[in-house]
């Protein structure tokens, strides 16, 4: 697989998982959700922090149950 085939597969998993929290909603899969657009959204591509700060905009703390 190359790199632009990677990057098209990569794209297409938040849509995955949306369809994926449709079918069967999940509070978790949807926070995750919502994190990874969060981090995605900010311009930030440092994917570790960025990741981390839409945690601390959602109050979000893995070790304690979530939202």
């Amino acid at each position: 697989m190359n790199e632009t085939e990677l990057k098209h597969v990569i794209a297409l998993l938040p849509e995955d998982a949306k369809r994926l929290q449709q079918l069967e909603p999940n509070a978790g899969t949807g926070a995750r959700i919502w994190l990874a657009k969060e981090a995605l959204e900010s311009g930030d591509y440092d994917s570790e922090e960025a990741f981390y700060k839409a945690e601390g905009r959602a109050g979000y703390s893995p070790g304690l149950g979530g939202v």
